[in-house]
């Protein structure tokens, strides 16, 4: 499928009802799973009966049908949806990123400094000729780096 071509694997082009459901196709599943999740957290509050009967099974597979059928109007509260929780989820890494910069490495590097360490050399040294130092391994096998 190059350039917006719309044709199948043989060449053929698809029904209209393929063009029609594929871009809600993952609304469907989204909706389909959340539907799944909702019965199971009923059956867990026991809200409704636990016994699976076949009005039961039934239920359950018209309404998987339904939210098929309905999906391309469920497209747009899928993208909503989605566009949410990307939002959500970038101010949740925002604030634990925050949270580990306050809390985690200002005070390391508040008692390194306290204790005089300097992690990168600054500064120009006229009295040396190279900056480069040499490798010298350790002796001890247990640090040899």
């Amino acid at each position: 499928m190059k350039n917006g071509n719309t044709s199948t694997m043989n060449g053929s082009k698809p029904s209209r009802w393929i063009k029609l459901l594929t871009p809600a196709r993952d609304a469907s599943i989204f909706f389909i799973i959340l539907s799944w999740f909702l019965i199971l957290v009923l059956l867990k509050k026991r809200i409704i009966n636990p016994g699976i009967t076949f009005k039961f099974i039934l239920l359950i597979i018209g309404m998987n049908l339904l939210i098929i059928l309905i999906s391309p109007i469920l497209n747009p509260l899928y993208k909503l949806i989605l566009k949410g929780t990307q939002k959500l989820g970038s101010l949740i890494f925002s604030l634990i990123t925050a949270i580990v910069f306050i809390f985690i490495l200002t005070p390391i590097a508040f008692f390194k400094r306290l204790r005089g360490h300097k992690a990168i050399e600054t500064g120009y040294r006229k009295d040396l000729p190279t900056y480069y130092r040499d490798y010298e391994p350790s002796k001890d096998i247990e640090k040899q780096y």
